[in-house]
């Protein structure tokens, strides 16, 4: 019973430090323009899954790929990180911490959308039924002003989501025409896309000089919230279905209105509360009625 239960409180504690990663986004921001910190971030964790690979017993040899795969993969990288996450840093200037991790818990929408657009696969019944609950979950969460000073941020917020939903649509084709390691997936996606950040962060925002407290937050979430919780997840991905891993992941803005609590005293409302468990609910329906395992898509990471 107990090494049953074991992978599902690794997929929770997962979830628990993605959770954290919008309230630390939100504390760096104070100090660090949103470009730079989001390319440093994933740099660094992209530096810290290669060294982890080199002192791992496979070795730092990455496997033996086609030109072509390996383009693919820097695209991902690309979709994911350099747009996806930096505009979603931007975004995230705008609104609150929990206002951007319900924003994040939309991806698998648009994955349906990018998916009708790229494959003519139709959304089936149940699943635009979810789509259907997870509007009335924004539409509960949303004050009636939801387009008024924070219009920037929506719009910022949900073409990361659309950028994230290509990401992962990408990685859905990689994994099925080529034996790509998930750690060499992240790692190479991770170095591609904060790489390619960097300098357009320079030339828009300029040199930062960060303080310790900047800093430390930057190592937090490059080593715990990325180097590491991408590992757990991809180890997790063996153990458990990658549904289950998805339904549990879609708690994830739950998580951060916890920790916001905990924290910092950060209140929610009974409308926002119940807006965030209708969409979970909503997402999960979508996914439940998405076709057989073999066609699932993995899930986004925070």
């Amino acid at each position: 019973m107990r090494r049953t239960l074991v992978p599902y409180l690794g997929a929770w504690l997962v979830t628990l430090i993605w959770g954290s990663s919008f309230l630390l986004i939100k504390l760096g921001l104070e100090e660090l323009p949103p470009l730079t910190f989001a390319a440093l971030r994933y740099t660094s964790g992209g530096v810290l899954l290669l060294l982890w690979l080199a002192v791992s017993k496979r070795g730092l040899h990455p496997p033996r790929l086609s030109r072509h795969t390996w383009t693919r993969v820097a695209l991902t990288g690309v979709a994911a990180f350099t747009i996806g996450q930096g505009l979603f840093y931007l975004g995230q200037t705008y609104v609150s911490a929990l206002t951007g991790s319900f924003f994040y818990s939309l991806v698998p929408l648009f994955v349906i959308l990018l998916g009708v657009a790229a494959f003519r696969s139709l959304p089936r019944p149940l699943q635009l039924f979810g789509l259907a609950v997870t509007l009335i979950g924004g539409a509960l969460y949303f004050p009636p002003d939801l387009f008024g000073a924070r219009w920037p941020g929506v719009l910022l917020m949900i073409a990361s989501d659309a950028a994230t939903a290509g990401y992962l649509l990408l990685t859905r084709v990689l994994r099925q025409d080529s034996d790509l390691p998930s750690p060499w997936l992240t790692a190479v996606a991770l170095l591609v896309g904060g790489g390619l950040l960097l300098p357009v962060a320079l030339v828009l925002e300029g040199v930062t000089r960060p303080s310790a407290r900047a800093l430390l937050i930057l190592a937090f979430l490059a080593t715990v919230n990325t180097a590491l919780a991408y590992t757990l997840w991809a180890i997790l991905l063996r153990r458990i279905r990658a549904f289950e891993l998805s339904v549990v992941a879609n708690t994830i803005p739950l998580q951060t209105a916890l920790i916001a609590w905990l924290a910092f005293g950060s209140r929610t409302t009974l409308r926002e509360l119940l807006g965030l468990l209708v969409v979970v609910l909503g997402v999960a329906i979508v996914q439940g009625g998405a076709p057989a395992p073999a066609t699932g898509l993995p899930k986004r990471k925070a």
